[in-house]
């Protein structure tokens, strides 16, 4: 998994915006913004880490996700849900390829 593809709008800003470190230019900053991206990365739990996943996947972030209707947003929260609870049940009906590891052989 990619850290672009977590979802979270305040990685995502971190990733757009580089930050200047000591050194001059945008090439400086970079390594501080992949540090601060990775580091917001650890503080999320398993649960929020997977959430941001599936919701890259679908191409929406949580800011994306509050600006949505009640009834779509609803349904995007219980497929959601179901993914999450599938894929750490093993009970996936069609696996999410490239999106979590799948240990049974």
């Amino acid at each position: 998994m990619s850290v672009g593809s977590i979802g979270s709008t305040a990685t995502m800003r971190a990733l757009a915006a580089p930050t200047r470190g000591k050194g001059t230019g945008a090439a400086a900053g970079e390594p501080a913004a992949a540090v601060e991206s990775f580091r917001e990365l650890m503080k999320m739990t398993p649960a929020e880490r997977m959430r941001a996943a599936l919701l890259g996947k679908m191409g929406l972030t949580e800011e994306s996700l509050r600006n949505l209707g009640a009834e779509e947003r609803r349904k995007i929260e219980d497929t959601i849900k179901a993914r999450i609870k599938d894929s750490l049940t093993g009970t996936l009906e069609t696996p999410a390829r490239g999106l979590f590891t799948d240990i049974r052989a």
